[in-house]
């Protein structure tokens, strides 16, 4: 028996582009609320890398291909000596003057394509000709299902500037050195989202445009989703709620953290949504139980879950980005024997994903999802469940 889950991304994370233009006097004399271009295919990547335990391809801006990888799981058998940590894995936390991550903005005319990689045309940082000065990322908070992340650009050019395209462009780094040694290096920036205007916006000399990219979460998914995916953008520590209901402090990223340990072994983890779940763990991955309580958000574990002693929990791995003609999807999987004696109805299913950045660590439930009408299992028997995140090309 087989139980599919879709979700599409841009049901359930929906970005809205905002562009606000004020003349060389801070007089508002624009304001426009458009809806995003689509996603690209180095964000589908990105997220395959982070669910998973597998290595990915990205094309950095310049065209060029980087590998990026979700997971470090290193057990050293001597202390954490002279440690320096940095890991992020979607920073969007650019500083004023960066013009290399985080919102960037263009003059270039291209069609919005799925397999774009960067700006037709950026416009870079300065104040010569055609240039525009990049003020630093900033990160506001609604709800836990509501944030966005806001840009200001301003003109000092001597002449008016028009914008026509805009791009969020991400920071995947990791260096982890443990007295000398490396054991984890990467260094990639790369575009997942980009907006051709309708019309291009134009900026006056000494004037400025403030770009806010506002993201709404819905569907299934759990406000610990929601901090832990704004976390990665801003690199904020934020509070979740573990599946035994106690609050975390955690982050989606860190950067040069430092630790000179005694401790007589050194664990090195990298991961922020790692959604496997190994074998006979109920507590990772899909997991499966017999509530139909409706969904809200601020649940953090379901509410009737089937331990490893009702159904046999078989390894659940995030198995593959498949390639659709209209979609590329993520596909999470996991197969559940009844073992308990008796027939069984299953009302409800939840992924659980792990979370450990060195001084950061927890489970913690990113979605759940309840049936109007309960699947029922025979004793001795299986079921799969595939979930599917679909990212529209």
């Amino acid at each position: 028996m087989y139980v599919n889950i879709y979700e599409r991304l841009d049901d359930i994370i929906r970005p809205t582009l905002i562009v606000e233009v004020k003349d060389r006097l801070g007089t508002i004399i624009r304001r426009d609320v458009v809806k995003t271009g689509s996603w690209v295919r180095n964000f589908a990547e990105a997220l395959m890398a982070a669910f998973s335990q597998q290595e990915r391809t990205v094309i950095r801006e310049d065209g060029n291909s980087a590998k990026i990888k979700g997971y470090l799981h290193k057990d050293l058998t001597w202390a954490c000596k002279n440690l320096t940590y940095n890991a992020t894995l979607l920073a969007a936390d650019a500083g004023a003057g960066d013009d290399s991550y985080g919102i960037v903005v263009g003059s270039g005319s291209d069609p919005e394509d799925f397999e774009q990689y960067a700006l037709s045309s950026k416009i870079t940082h300065g104040s010569g000709s055609g240039q525009l000065e990049y003020g630093s990322m900033n990160f506001t908070v609604t709800d836990p299902l509501n944030f966005a992340l806001k840009r200001a650009f301003t003109n000092y050019s001597g002449g008016d500037i028009q914008i026509t395209e805009v791009a969020l462009v991400v920071h995947w780094y990791a260096y982890i050195n443990v007295d000398g040694t490396v054991y984890d290096d990467e260094n990639v920036k790369f575009m997942i989202l980009r907006t051709l205007l309708s019309e291009p916006v134009t900026v006056p000399d000494g004037g400025s445009v403030t770009v806010t990219i506002s993201i709404q979460l819905a569907g299934s998914l759990t406000d610990n989703f929601g901090l832990v995916f704004r976390s990665m953008f801003s690199l904020e520590e934020v509070t979740v709620t573990d599946i035994n209901g106690n609050n975390v402090t955690v982050a989606g990223g860190i950067r040069d953290y430092t630790e000179d340990l005694k401790d007589s072994y050194c664990y090195l983890r990298k991961t922020v949504l790692n959604g496997d779940g190994p074998p006979a763990n109920d507590n990772r991955g899909i997991v499966i139980g017999a509530s139909n309580l409706a969904f809200t958000s601020s649940q953090y574990n379901l509410q009737d879950k089937y331990t490893k002693d009702t159904f046999d929990h078989e390894e659940g791995r995030v198995y593959t980005l498949e390639e659709l003609s209209d979609k590329v999807r993520i596909k999470v999987t996991r197969t559940f024997v009844n073992i308990s004696g008796g027939a069984k109805d299953i009302y409800e299913f939840g992924l659980i994903c792990w979370l450990n950045l060195r001084k950061y660590g927890t489970i913690f439930l990113i979605s759940r999802i309840v049936l109007d009408t309960p699947i029922t299992v025979g004793d001795g028997d299986g079921i799969t469940i595939n979930y599917y995140i679909a990212i529209p090309k």
